[in-house]
């Protein structure tokens, strides 16, 4: 478990929950805390969040105006209310909104535990699912843009099945021999035919090229959209690598000039 968020006013009670969390031997790598929902909203509007516990009962938004909000957000974490006796039918509303958990005051602290061991269970079996189903994306992407030819019936099943873990938005593709992948926000296939090949947003490339394919002699394609693209943007990857390799350059962009940038209908 990466973050967990505690959203309280109280500053003894929200400090006092940070104890439970970090004394609960599940392991969290960051605690946040603070003292509002509006505050807690902007903080899930920028990052993802695992585990959010929160107070009903709070200034400026309260936790059932927060949980409504963050349903709006790209990652919704695992939610737990905590509240008083008097605020129960307020509880019984928010976990009709999503919340997981429902915690009285004053919190118990075997109880956080307990819950905080099965979210962390069900974080990991997650995870673990979606590295399965991304390696098997992955192993579909390679087989698409290695094919001569691949069919409308295919490339509609791939697009069905596999679509929504692609990019939406205009994205490149990099192509250079092996070398370290790195971790961050892009795709990296290894060994294809080879070489070690980069997809990544068009808006987010800058930071790959700076932080992973400094110093390479790595191809890059002009921008393209959807999965139905990326054998060119492959293609042409592949090109301007050899041009790269030939010039002994770092990065170097396809033109349509290059020689090999092959058309892909």
């Amino acid at each position: 478990m990466k973050t967990v968020l505690i959203v309280e006013d109280e500053k003894m009670i929200r400090q006092g929950m940070k104890a439970m969390v970090q004394r609960s031997g599940v392991p969290v790598e960051v605690i946040m805390e603070c003292s509002n929902g509006q505050m807690a909203l902007e903080i899930l509007k920028e990052q993802k969040i695992d585990v959010m516990f929160t107070d009903i009962r709070m200034p400026k938004m309260d936790g059932i105006a927060l949980v409504q909000a963050m349903q709006e957000c790209e990652h919704v974490p695992l939610t737990v209310a905590v509240s008083g006796y008097d605020d129960f039918s307020y509880a019984v509303e928010m976990m009709r909104q999503g919340v997981r958990e429902y915690l009285l005051k004053p919190v118990d602290r075997d109880k956080v535990r307990e819950i905080l061991e099965k979210f962390n269970r069900e974080i990991e079996e997650n995870q673990q699912k979606d590295e399965e189903i991304r390696s098997i994306s992955h192993r579909q992407l390679k087989y698409f843009m290695l094919q001569e030819n691949v069919d409308e019936k295919e490339l509609a099943a791939m697009t069905g099945q596999f679509g929504r873990l692609f990019y939406a938005d205009p994205y490149v593709v990099y192509c250079r021999e092996k070398g370290e992948k790195g971790t961050g926000d892009y795709i990296c296939l290894e060994e294809l035919a080879g070489q070690q090949i980069f997809i990544v947003e068009e808006e987010k490339k800058g930071q790959l090229c700076a932080d992973v394919l400094k110093g390479s002699s790595a191809g890059e394609s002009l921008p393209h959209q959807g999965l139905r693209e990326l054998k060119q943007a492959y293609l042409e990857s592949r090109a301007a690598r050899r041009e790269a390799f030939g010039r002994g350059k770092g990065i170097t962009a396809y033109t349509p000039k290059m020689p090999g940038g092959g058309i892909c209908r």
